[in-house]
């Protein structure tokens, strides 16, 4: 199969991005977390997220306490540390 080469000048280029650009606009499904965290409270049942937040909050306090005089002046450096880490083990594959 022979591959045909199409030349694209700038207005060319300029309306494919338009195009790709307003596509991506109409397929974007953003992720509404007020909306999530809304519903479960409503529904009167422990969420799922409390949950987790009460189980990150018991393993990350000690962490914080531990470790804020070491990574910066308050617990806000121990937290982006702890970012830091967890984006290198859990990047995107």
């Amino acid at each position: 199969m022979k591959k045909k080469i199409v030349r694209l000048n700038e207005q060319d280029i300029e309306n494919l991005v338009r195009k790709i650009i307003k596509e991506d606009k109409e397929n974007l499904n953003e992720f509404d977390w007020d909306q999530v965290l809304g519903d479960q409270s409503k529904s009167g049942s422990p969420s799922k997220w409390n949950s987790l937040e009460r189980d990150l909050s018991s393993c990350i306090e000690p962490l914080i306490e531990k470790y804020s005089t070491e990574f910066g002046n308050d617990s806000y450096g121990v937290i982006d540390a702890i970012y830091q880490i967890m984006d290198g083990m859990f990047q995107k594959r």
